[in-house]
């Protein structure tokens, strides 16, 4: 089973949940608490959810769907890049009104944090991979985006 956690659909074929109906929503569900059984998914998409999450939220979310994830499964991460949107704004490409309607948000990442938080819930550097460039025909990755995909090793839940 494929995952996505986004209010539309982006990932052909793929399930998906969020936490209130939509025309694109396949099942009504709490992103950060997924109740799918243990090892029962493949990959999981997650679209622009976590930078909407509190820290203490974003923890408790990412432990849930690795341990929802099969072994070998992968959680692939989309977030706003903070480094890029950053340099952007400095450059003059975006201003504080840009910021404000599009990038304002609990949690900002770039791609030490993001990794340094998929490591204490257990993945090894190795079983991260950034993408620069679209992933696997799913997901048109924007300039703004941090694309990581995280691959659960077996027996590797928490």
């Amino acid at each position: 089973m494929i995952v996505e956690i986004t209010p539309q659909k982006i990932v052909k074929g793929a399930t998906t949940v969020w936490n209130e109906h939509g025309d694109d929503v396949d099942i009504v569900m709490d992103p950060k608490n997924l109740q799918f059984k243990p090892g029962s998914i493949s990959e999981i998409y997650s679209f622009h959810v976590l930078e909407r999450l509190f820290i203490d939220e974003i923890m408790k979310a990412l432990v849930n769907w690795k341990n929802c994830l099969a072994d070998n499964g992968k959680l692939f991460l989309v977030v706003d890049d903070i480094e890029y949107i950053a340099r952007a704004y400095v450059g003059g490409d975006i201003n504080a009104a840009i910021f404000n309607q599009n990038f304002s948000h609990p949690t900002h990442f770039d791609r030490d944090l993001l990794t340094s938080l998929l490591a204490k819930i257990g993945f090894k550097e190795d079983d991260m991979t950034i993408w620069f460039e679209s992933v696997n025909n799913h997901v048109k990755r924007q300039p703004h985006e941090l694309v990581i995909c995280a691959q659960k090793q077996k027996h590797g839940t928490i």
